[in-house]
């Protein structure tokens, strides 16, 4: 062998090497021979007299044979492909066989061949678009061939063949029919018959040996992957001892983790580091900065989450249902709250004692919103009403039993209904005051807000059924826990669980879903008929709904809706009205209210409940 100068090597490794190909074919061997098959195929590309020994079958047999021993792992080679081909198509290289694009490390074993997207689309075809024609019993031969059976596009789920291996199989169908000059005689038959056995028989090889060699690669792949696990985890090891030694904290340098500087599969060397050690230091900073910077938000949120448990304190002194007319504070509605919020500091003792200071000093403001909104919602009632509501609220009014039992009339009597313009929305007089920041009172009361004459007049009637005054209040219409059924409608029966078992009931309306059902199915109609329904004992209205929406509910007998984490659910009211006060039967807005500064109060949730049916006395209008 000849070195030759047009190598492509360099003059240095020329240099180094130039006395290998003078040296013996016995010498060469003997190297080669630690060589497992991958080298070998790299080795083979170095040079023209390599690759002339390496691929000569005469000289190199053996050398391969003794070089797959040394991989026990790899599938052998198949009986249809020579060694050093079989190890060109595993370690070859990840490039497409038709048109060299890179990488491509899928691997068809059983076609024999890699290839990328745009070939497969190309030269793959199914058994509709062969550019060669079958007869009837030669296209049985397409299955004992090499196929593909998966998605290509554009076809899209199917079999495959590679345009070139069917036009072989033509070829070959074509050699047979002319050696029986063109007439498919019984002779032609016979042999057409062998060429299928022989056919079937080497597919049959092809499919057990693809199957070997596709869970071997799938071996492979999970090993490579897993190797470059390791070697990234320890690159990163190797960063993070370099960064904790002058001086960066742990939990910083782990946000480094996925930078394309720390993350390659790479082993870390002094050289690599001094190129990388700036660019990670430059990261650094930004990763202490937004650290920092949620230190301090984080911080903020604590203080911040300190307002509503000291605004809950400081409503203990208060009548029990004022703290359903009054949120909670927040930085943003005050400027005094947010002097204390502001400023970045933990949340001490000191801090929560001037907390509560700047939040007893905003009680009497807040007082005062709720008398203006107050005011304003008054003033929206038409002037022949005017007389019958007409109350002066104050912040004294406010923390009076009075304001809330409606006997002061104002706000709090039945027949004061306001709707939203924007929503349909409609609450009682209270209900829309308690939520009047979003019910659109804070913004400017005539867009959006406006005095209910209809529901007015259907109070009247409901009113007048149960024989109570006009001037009665929703206090007074929720202690008489009537329950209504429009004479106009259907009635609506089910089933319900009683002490004797299941029994008919019929479906009963509070007051405040009995003035929705009117003003929804009968608006305009002047006269209503409405049923009184009769039963023995009072359920809690919410008894028969397994869930009511995320509410906050208040009790009206002590503060334990302020000792929980924000307000009680329904249930939990519920539970602590038979527990610690004996009632088993609470009535809304009479033992429980509703926290109207966060939710609107239900109207059909938990309203509208299954009762006893209606008595042969009961009459409707």
């Amino acid at each position: 062998m000849s070195t030759s100068a047009s190598s492509g090597l360099s003059r240095r490794l020329r240099g180094r090497l130039s006395d290998l190909p003078t040296m013996p074919l016995d010498i060469l061997f003997e190297i080669f021979s630690y060589l497992p098959p991958s080298d070998l195929i790299y080795l083979a590309r170095v040079t023209k007299p390599f690759r002339q020994v390496l691929l000569s079958r005469r000289q190199s047999a053996l050398l391969w044979t003794q070089s797959y021993e040394l991989v026990p792992d790899v599938p052998r080679c198949p009986e249809d492909m020579s060694e050093p081909a079989w190890a060109h198509f595993l370690f070859g290289g990840s490039y497409c066989y038709t048109c060299g694009t890179k990488p491509v490390n899928n691997i068809m074993f059983f076609l024999r061949r890699r290839a990328c997207k745009k070939c497969m689309e190309k030269h793959m075809r199914t058994r509709y678009d062969l550019p060669f024609t079958f007869t009837d019993s030669e296209s049985e031969l397409l299955f004992c061939i090499r196929f593909f059976e998966g998605q290509v596009k554009p076809y899209g789920e199917d079999q495959f063949w590679w345009d070139s291996d069917v036009a072989i199989l033509r070829d070959e169908l074509d050699e047979i029919l002319a050696l029986h000059g063109g007439e498919q005689s019984d002779a032609y038959h016979q042999d057409l018959s062998e060429f299928a056995e022989n056919l079937k028989v080497a597919y049959d090889a092809i499919w057990v040996h693809a199957e070997l060699c596709e869970a071997w690669e799938a071996g492979r792949i999970e090993d490579r992957s897993l190797e470059i696990s390791d070697i990234k985890n320890q690159r990163f090891n190797d960063i993070k001892e370099r960064l904790m030694l002058v001086g960066h904290q742990e939990e910083d340098i782990y946000q480094l983790r996925d930078h394309k500087e720390v993350a390659v599969a790479k082993r870390m060397t002094d050289r690599i580091w001094r190129r990388v050690f700036p660019i990670l230091q430059l990261e650094l900073i930004y990763i202490i900065e937004d650290r920092l910077q949620l230190e301090a938000d984080e911080r903020r949120w604590q203080r911040r989450a300190l307002i509503r448990p000291t605004f809950f304190n400081h409503l203990r002194v208060l009548p029990v249902r004022l703290a359903a007319l009054l949120d909670s504070p927040t930085e943003e509605s005050y400027e005094a709250l947010n002097a204390v919020i502001g400023p970045d500091e933990a949340p001490t003792q000191e801090f929560c004692n001037r907390l509560s200071g700047v939040v007893s000093e905003l009680l009497p403001s807040m007082l005062e919103d709720v008398v203006a909104d107050a005011g304003r919602l008054i003033a929206a009632i038409p002037d022949d009403r005017r007389e019958l509501a007409a109350t002066v609220v104050s912040a004294d009014t406010l923390c009076s039993d009075e304001f809330y039992t409606g006997t002061a009339g104002g706000l709090g009597l039945a027949t004061t209904h306001y709707h939203n313009r924007l929503n349909r929305t409609l609450a009682t007089g209270l209900d829309a005051l308690a939520y009047r920041k979003r019910f659109g009172v804070d913004r400017d009361l005539s867009p959006t807000m406006a005095y209910s004459q209809s529901a007015a007049m259907v109070a009247l009637g409901l009113l007048a059924k149960l024989g109570m005054e006009p001037a009665s209040s929703a206090h007074a219409m929720d202690c008489a826990g009537a329950r209504f059924q429009c004479g106009i409608c259907p009635s609506l029966y089910g089933m319900a669980e009683t002490e004797n078992g299941w029994d008919r009931k019929a479906w009963g309306m509070c007051w405040r879903a009995a003035i929705e059902h009117a003003l929804a199915e009968h608006r305009g109609r002047e006269a209503l008929h409405w049923v009184v329904l009769e039963w023995d004992q009072v359920h809690p209205p919410c008894a028969d709904v397994a869930e009511v929406r995320n509410l906050e509910v208040g009790c009206a007998h002590c503060y334990h809706h302020l000792d929980v984490e924000g307000w009680c659910s329904l249930q939990e009211v519920l539970n602590h009205l038979a527990q610690s006060h004996g009632i088993g039967a609470p009535l809304e807005n009479v033992d429980y209210f509703y926290n109207g500064t966060r939710w609107p109060r239900p109207v059909f949730e938990g309203m509208v409940t299954l009762r006893p049916q209606a008595s042969d006395s009961a009459t409707s209008e």
